[in-house]
């Protein structure tokens, strides 16, 4: 068989998404037909065609028959009523269509003959594997002369020797040119088009839908001598337009499809009349042309790309992406779906096609081909230009398609009428209906309020003098007190000389005077740039710079601080003083001067700042205001820092509107319990921050059992990503609290989008929407030559309207940049970086980012600037910054190249990035290493960092330190094959060569399998070399059975005992051990292997007790036994303790975040079990398709995943099914033992618990509780970490679990 033969095969019978048998089904009517002579006439043709004998088995094998039965069926429906004839046409037809012939001894194709009153209907349906396009044309041919009584002429050549002939010349020096043409582009072959597809659980229905449409004989004429005069083909011309719709619709403007064509090589004359499948695959490489290229450059283009692929066509496309499947490890997903078919010059154009030639009128047509989403073929019949589109509609969002379809059906009438469209440079291909629905979602024109940000504040401060403006540090300042304060400042500006427009610096702590410095500024008619007293001098220098500082409104923060260059500080507190009853100074300030400059992070490595004017954020300040109703009864907690652009919201929104600022303590800002009680304190009834801020808020008021927040009536978020559950989690806590997401860019106007967070947020939603743009501001979504992106489809985010910045300080090419003047439109809009998609009624998804830019802490992040950074230092070479996440957090790796140490260079560098950036862009991991991995194009291969930054290790070094003995020698080679490296050291730690916790689970079962001896995971702790753990191995060493207890530390005299969580090893305590150092023994309990599936809580603790017992016995009995654990291992050393309570023993106890079951006897069934398990194995949240209708769901997804694993679980790619299922078994055990256990309070135990304040997230939220929930009479101290359940244990948290340890009695 063909590749193509053996793709189509494996394609029915193997596991594969979009599976299942290739064929076509054709339906016809007809008025009369002789049944005898038509089944003599196939029995004929399958005697002279071998392939019509063909059958297929299911080990993947092609038998010839010498004979089999005529696959035709007969069927009289006369006199049947119509809705009887239409049904059982119907369920042929689909039956046909989902399952094709038979396989075994059966012929490839089958026809049924369906005798009506009025007419007769015929169906065929045949495999692709045995018939292609042309070889239909030879039957139909055949078919017709030998029903007109005509002999045929008997054929001397057959499908077999021209398959082994084409084998043959696989040896040939053209084809290895072949291959290595192929091999050398996998690097940097695009993928597939990018088309947006509809969220679901399961595979989608392969089922395909045809769409057709018809250019008509005259059209067809007409754009055929378009084509020729422009030297193409047809087979160019049609294969250019699908690719402009394609390329309109796809995220990716460089793609690649798959050109499926006939290759019928001249091996012998009669090689065109025999049948088989011909049929070959090219994948076509479609870029974008350079810009102002028209559509007949695009043509031509493609046309040269088409030729010189085919002079390389020997190696077929098939071996193409089977090379691509090797590289990328993908399994069952279909890597190249989008097919062009082209039949012209096939067949007769003037008598139609296939058993059209028998004179039948032909009611339908269907093709099904396994892995492939979009099936597009070309063909003339009777005169006209037939296409045709087989889409897996389910695959994709409603209606799109369609839109598709449309467009391209336009697309090529224009091509055939207009001489103007070859000429285009672009096409406007969006349909029309969603344009509308934009222009209306976009009509947010109103008047705007001609006013400054400080004439706002001196309105309220006329109108209501006495009222409280400010809380902060204890003091309340009035806007009476507040405004004279601010005059007060002005007069000491102006006095010093300061102009208006000039840009003024405020250095100031938070607090009530950081607030008169802002305000002071505008009054005295110049512009306000935060410089943030954290900054490291090296920041605020450059930031001083840049803006040419000439005066530093500055607070005690900067005592004993040499000035900036060139410039002057001015106390603030003093200026008070100095100027106290100034009137405010005589500076009339337009609406459209500067109002602040905020600096964002720069690509460049310098910080970049962003002018806005007083009418700009106006606009913003007073919409937000009128849109959710502020007034004087208002307060927000002021938790932004200033700056970062919420805080003008915060300042001068609320002062707006008449009502209160409250400022938490300089300090304090991050303790969410001075927070929780500030806003009960003071009544705050607006929240205002990024959403993990207000997530963690949430977290710990829920699950510290303080009362509701009554009075918060609205919260906002923006600036990051919102948890889709944040509003129900929200309502628990403050059951009169809207939430509200807010969207768009500093160089915007702080906000230019909201949308509601809902309590209940529909199954569809995976975020929550940007939604809908604010008054006088506008959105598109834009490819990059300034086009509409259709509804679905991802394009770069624009705003528009009137919040736009003025610019970039000091930088007009990057302003030039970033804010342009749409081609068409004629509107001023800015680039946002971002990416986002229209959905059908109008709102806006946002998507994220494609460029180096990262938000950390809701704080904008340009990786090019920390990068700039790190190689600023002289040790190194080469850098490379990548992010990575929980889920829920983003976290900054640095990959750094230097031949200095990484022991050394890593504490250096952190110092060298603190001196220079931020804290929150000091990334927390650096990672040394001789040099980068490059891609095929010589560009550092993020892709490959990215991956690697899970778990960035130490140097490697093995030189004098090889293995030494036979034992180490072949444990240096179960390394080397696991850890995928060329050599190992004797002394070097597992966990220096990448080694994770799923290797090291691989690596203890193969030791078990290589030596006999099963050694405890947590070994890897105390003996983690290869000359320490072959110690434990030679036969001299071994003591007996290894038991549950490990020695982890061995350093102190009195013992702490850690309880392995839910995964049943200890390799979650690495960090920990780490911050213990010496100061303590260390014991560790590990899970029993294999796993005790009907195990309690009860049982596990008493046989860990029992196991301790030596141990145990050698303490004081009035020194209390110490115990701790993770998740899981928290509740088994809480009933470890209450057993040894009943003893008489004392005990002091840390639950490190405990999860219990929801209710008294929860249960989850394994459809929740097996993805919690993928989630707990990644750390991270894992896409797990589930069909919870198939039998032993747990298994069948394991072994899914294990045989296609995705990118966060890449190491399972090295394990056997078995030794994944072993880790499944234990998980379980431990999980179904968690859920029946019943906590009950102990009295007379010291018992410590750590929250993590972001929860649990993933699936085991859906059937556990945080311990505080589950049992709230529990006595226990309880210590919030901002972390969440997976992250509270790693190296950022482990030093303050260990504080809580050494704490213990």
């Amino acid at each position: 068989m063909s590749d193509l033969q053996y793709a189509y095969l494996l394609g029915e019978l193997g596991d594969f998404q979009l599976g299942g048998p290739a064929l076509f089904f054709e339906e016809y009517a007809c008025q009369e037909l002789d049944i005898r002579a038509f089944s003599s006439a196939l029995h004929q043709l399958m005697r002279r065609h071998e392939m019509l004998r063909a059958s297929f088995d299911e080990t993947g094998l092609l038998h010839v028959q010498d004979e089999l039965p005529v696959p035709l069926t007969y069927r009289s429906l006369r006199g049947q009523p119509e809705h009887v004839c239409r049904r059982l046409l119907t369920r042929n037809r689909e039956r046909c269509y989902d399952e094709g012939p038979p396989r075994g001894r059966h012929a490839p194709f089958e026809v049924f003959v369906f005798a009506l009153d009025t007419h007769i209907v015929v169906q065929v349906c045949a495999r692709l594997l045995a018939i292609d396009g042309f070889s239909g044309e030879i039957f139909a041919q055949e078919l017709r002369a030998l029903l007109d009584g005509e002999s045929l002429p008997p054929l001397r050549y057959t499908f077999r020797e021209y398959r082994n002939e084409v084998e043959r010349r696989k040896d040939s020096d053209e084809h290895e040119r072949a291959r290595r043409y192929w091999l050398d582009r996998l690097d940097t072959l695009p993928a597939a088009p990018e088309l947006p597809r509809r969220r679901m659980t399961g595979d989608p229905s392969p089922r395909l839908v045809r769409r057709v449409f018809k250019l008509t004989a005259e059209q067809w004429t007409s754009l055929a001598a378009r084509i020729r005069k422009s030297r193409l083909t047809g087979t160019m011309v049609l294969g250019a337009a699908f690719c402009e719709v394609l390329r309109h619709w796809s995220k990716n403007p460089d793609f690649t499809i798959n050109i499926m064509y006939g290759d019928r090589l001249p091996f012998h004359p009669e090689v065109d009349k025999i049948i088989g499948n011909f049929s070959s695959t090219l994948l076509m490489e479609c870029r974008q042309v350079g810009p102002g290229s028209t559509f007949l450059d695009r043509a031509r283009a493609w046309r040269r790309q088409l030729l010189q692929d085919m002079e390389h066509s020997s190696f077929g496309g098939v071996s193409v992406i089977r090379q691509l499947n090797q590289r990328t490890g993908n399994a069952r997903n279909a890597l190249m779906p989008v097919v062009f078919t082209s039949m012209l010059g096939v067949g007769d154009p003037d008598t139609g096609v296939f058993l059209e030639h028998l004179g039948w009128q032909r009611l339908e047509g269907k093709v099904r081909t396994p892995q492939v989403a979009l099936d597009h073929q070309v063909f003339v019949a009777g005169g006209a230009l037939v296409t045709t589109w087989d889409s897996a509609d389910d695959l994709y969002p409603a209606g799109m398609i369609d839109d598709m379809f449309a467009a391209y059906r336009s697309l090529l009438i224009r091509l055939a009428t207009e001489d103007d469209a070859w000429e285009m440079e672009s096409f406007d291909l969006t349909p029309a209906a969603q344009l509308k629905i934009r222009e209306q979602v976009n009509d947010t024109a109103a008047p705007a309020r001609v006013a400054t940000m400080h004439q706002l504040f001196e309105e309220q401060a006329e109108r209501q003098p006495d009222r409280l403006a400010v809380i902060a540090d204890g003091r309340e300042v009035t806007y009476a007190q507040l405004r004279d304060q601010a005059n007060a400042v002005a007069a000491e500006l102006v006095e010093a000389g300061v102009r208006p427009g000039e840009v003024v610096g405020v250095q100031a702590l938070r607090g009530a005077h950081q607030i008169v410095a802002l305000l002071g500024v505008l009054l005295a008619g110049a512009a306000y740039v935060p410089v943030s007293p954290q900054w490291p001098r090296r920041r605020r220098e450059q930031v001083a710079e840049i803006c040419g500082l000439r005066v530093l409104l500055a607070d005690r923060s900067i005592q004993d601080e040499e000035p900036y260059a060139g410039g002057r500080s001015i106390d603030i507190a003093n200026a008070i003083a100095r100027q106290d009853g100034a009137a405010r100074p005589a500076v009339v300030t337009s609406p459209e001067s500067l109002a602040y400059v905020i600096f964002t992070s720069g690509t460049s490595g310098t910080p970049k700042g962003v002018m806005i004017s007083h009418g700009s954020v106006v606009n913003t300040l007073v919409d937000i205001n009128e849109r959710f109703g502020l007034s004087p009864r208002d307060r927000v907690l002021a938790v932004s820092d200033y700056t970062f652009d919420l805080s003008v919201w915060d300042v001068f929104g609320m002062l707006a509107a008449g009502g209160t600022v409250v400022v938490p303590t300089a300090g304090q800002e991050r303790e969410v319990t001075h927070l929780y009680e500030l806003c009960q304190a003071t009544g705050v009834t607006v929240w205002n921050s990024v959403p993990a801020y207000l997530a963690m808020f949430v977290e710990f008021v829920r699950t510290s059992g303080r009362r509701p927040l009554t009075e918060l009536r609205l919260a906002m978020v923006s600036g990051d990503w919102v948890p889709i559950n944040l509003g129900a989690e929200l309502a628990e806590i403050a059951p009169h609290a809207a939430c509200v997401s807010l969207g768009g860019a500093t160089e915007a106007s702080i906000w230019s989008n909201y949308h509601p967070v809902p309590v209940r947020v529909p199954p569809h939603w995976i975020s929550i929407p940007y939604g809908h743009p604010l008054r006088n501001q506008r959105f598109q979504v834009l490819d990059a030559g300034l086009r509409d992106r259709p509804d679905w489809v991802p394009g770069e985010l624009f705003i528009g309207g009137r919040g736009l910045a003025l610019g970039y300080l000091g930088d007009d090419e990057l302003t030039a940049a970033s804010f342009l003047v749409h081609p068409r439109q004629q509107e001023r809009i800015y680039r946002t970086g971002d990416w986002a998609r229209y959905w059908p009624d109008g709102t806006l998804e946002f998507l994220g980012r494609e460029d180096p830019q990262v938000k950390v802490n809701g704080f904008r992040v340009e990786l090019g600037e920390i990068e700039a950074a790190l190689l600023a230092h002289p040790a190194v070479t080469d850098a490379a910054v990548v992010t990575r996440t929980d889920g829920r957090a983003v976290s900054l790796v640095a990959f750094v190249a230097s031949q200095t140490p990484a022991e050394q260079l890593v504490t250096q560098l952190k110092d060298h990035l603190a001196s220079r950036l931020p804290e929150y862009m000091v990334p927390r991991s650096i990672d040394v290493r001789q040099r980068l991995p490059l891609t095929a194009n010589g560009k550092v291969d993020r892709r490959q960092l990215a991956e690697r930054a899970a778990g960035v290790g130490a140097t490697r070094r093995v030189g004098d330190d090889a293995p030494r003995t036979s034992t180490e020698r072949a444990l240096a080679a179960l390394w080397q094959e696991l850890l995928e490296v060329p050599e190992v050291g004797r002394s070097v730690d597992f966990f220096a060569y990448g080694g994770s916790s799923l290797l090291a689970a691989r690596l203890m079962n193969r030791i078990e399998q290589q030596f006999g001896r099963r050694l405890p995971l947590a070994t890897l702790y105390t003996s983690g070399t290869i000359a320490e753990i072959a110690a434990l191995l030679d036969p001299a060493c071994h003591t007996g059975p290894a038991g549950n207890l490990v020695v982890l530390s061995d350093n102190g005299h009195r013992p702490l005992i850690l309880v392995h969580p839910v995964g049943g090893d200890l390799l979650c305590y690495r960090p920990l051990l780490a911050e213990l150092g010496e100061r303590h023994r260390v014991l560790g309990l590990a899970a029993p292997s294999p796993a005790q599936l009907e195990v309690t809580i009860e049982e596990l603790a008493a046989g860990y007790l029992a196991e301790l017992a030596p141990t145990l016995a050698n303490e004081p009995p009035d020194r209390p036994i110490r115990l701790a654990g993770w998740s899981l291992g928290g509740v088994v050393a809480y009933e470890m303790a209450r057993q040894l309570r009943r003893e008489g023993r004392e005990c002091a106890v840390l639950l490190i975040d405990p999860w219990v079951g929801c209710g008294a006897h929860p249960t989850v069934d394994d459809t929740a079990l097996v993805k919690a398990f993928l989630h707990n194995l990644a750390g991270a949240p894992v896409e797990v398709p589930v069909d919870p209708c198939t039998p032993n769901v747990a298994q069948e997804t394991l072994r899914r995943i294990w045989a296609a694993p995705p990118p966060q679980l890449k190491e399972l790619k090295s394990m056997t099914y078995a030794e994944v299922q072993a880790m499944y078994d234990v998980f379980e055990a431990n999980t179904r033992a968690l859920l029946r256990y019943s906590l009950v309070p102990e009295d007379g135990l010291e018992l410590d618990v750590v929250e993590a304040s972001r929860g649990l997230v993933g699936p085991a939220a859906g059937y556990l509780s945080p311990l505080r929930h589950a049992a709230a009479k529990l006595p226990a101290r309880f210590h919030m970490l901002e972390a969440d359940h997976f992250t509270v244990v790693d190296g950022e948290h482990a030093d303050a679990v260990a504080r809580l340890i050494d704490e213990m009695r």
